[in-house]
């Protein structure tokens, strides 16, 4: 941008700055559960074209793809926010505020970030500065969790010409990251006895043999090497029962995360790991 168009896209933040929360609260009152993003997706799409955009798709995915620029340029520089939230809810999502701050579900990610990318859309479509590449808005799908960046990988498929750069805003951390992080799913599933607490008194529980097994995980070495970030992310499943059954099956999702040799991190440390049992299976996922 030259300085012309920095400083009219700093007047224009300051001019929008109430309608952008408007939109805000419009959008993060919407429930987007990862997998479920319609609604949302189809709320995007409508604003955008109200802005003036002309070239607007919602695919397969649920994800909101406008086109700025000529499309026969040979790449795309992509700028995305994701759509979906961590949180279940499918209906209307509870918001509330007071003089600084905002709350809802997700409100800070990733439906801020996403807000922000739609207004510096609309000052795009506004002062339409001439542009040396393709540039791709896409608010995406399925990127929390075992959305599995669904949403990105479908647009990677059917990108009709090679993607020279990408952009994601997320979250509100202050800060550009500008190297990849890899990570390998695994779901541990642990299978025991079980039976009523006080009939079968002493029988194994799965979720306290499950426990243990994440609490050893958590406590495997992480890579040393400079510049190598790495975390354990878990989450765990069981089927309901009553209080009063020792569960006979209980499952967790475990995803090893780290900016360089993920892989070999991950399948040296799980090959170690103490007190793995024929109870316990593990399943690799591909990574996400």
């Amino acid at each position: 941008m030259n300085p012309r168009e920095t400083y009219t896209a700093l007047e224009f933040a300051r001019e929008v700055r109430e309608e952008s929360l408007e939109l805000l609260r419009a959008l993060g009152r919407i429930g987007a559960p990862t997998g479920d993003e319609g609604r949302r997706a189809w709320f995007v799409a409508t604003w955008l074209r109200e802005q003036g955009a002309t070239d607007v798709t919602v695919d397969e995915a649920h994800n909101v793809v406008c086109i700025l620029g000529d499309r026969s340029e040979p790449g795309r520089a992509v700028f995305s926010a994701h759509t979906d939230v961590v949180f279940p809810d499918t209906g209307e999502l509870p918001l509330t505020e007071d003089e600084e701050n905002m709350y809802a579900p997700g409100i800070g990610d990733d439906t801020a970030c996403l807000v922000t990318l739609l207004m510096a859309t609309k000052w795009f479509l506004k002062h339409r500065p001439k542009l040396d590449t393709c540039v791709v808005v896409v608010a995406n799908s399925g990127e929390e969790g075992l959305g599995n960046l669904k949403g990105t990988k479908q647009l990677m498929r059917e990108a009709t010409a090679p993607v020279t750069e990408l952009t994601a805003l997320d979250a509100h951390f202050p800060e550009v990251v500008t190297e990849a992080v890899g990570s390998v799913r695994y779901r541990i599933s642990v299978h025991t006895q079980g039976g009523h607490s006080w009939k079968n008194w002493g029988v194994p529980n799965a979720i306290e043999r499950l426990s243990r097994v994440v609490c050893a995980m958590y406590d495997l070495p992480r890579p040393t090497e400079a510049r190598t970030p790495a975390t354990w992310v878990s989450s765990r499943a069981a089927p309901r029962s009553t209080a009063s059954r020792a569960r006979h099956r209980a499952s967790a999702s475990f995803d090893p995360r780290a900016s360089h040799a993920c892989k070999r991190w991950t399948r040296s440390s799980v090959t170690s790991l103490p007190g793995r049992t024929p109870a316990t299976t593990w399943t690799s996922r591909s990574p996400s």
